[in-house]
């Protein structure tokens, strides 16, 4: 199966191979159909920097949360704004 083989593909890539290998044409969402059937999750796929998990940025990340475990042992409040 074409997704075995890489779950990058897209709906409209697994759209294109199989016009091109069955000659027949089916719909994204039939695709789509299918695959949640066979218990599959259809996601969109998206870019990620590479800056997001490189070392420096998961030892900064690990010296904050060190920091706020710290600050919970010693009953701190800790106040978070989004």
């Amino acid at each position: 199966m074409w997704v075995d083989e890489c779950c990058t593909y897209t709906l409209g890539t697994l759209r294109t191979m199989a016009l091109d290998e069955f000659n027949v044409l089916l719909s994204e969402a039939t695709i789509s159909r299918h695959l949640v059937g066979m218990f599959f999750t259809v996601k969109q796929t998206r870019v990620e920097p590479t800056t997001c998990n490189n070392e420096v940025n998961k030892e900064k990340r690990k010296i904050v949360a060190e920091a706020l475990i710290s600050h919970n042992e010693q009953g701190d409040l800790e106040v978070y704004f989004d």
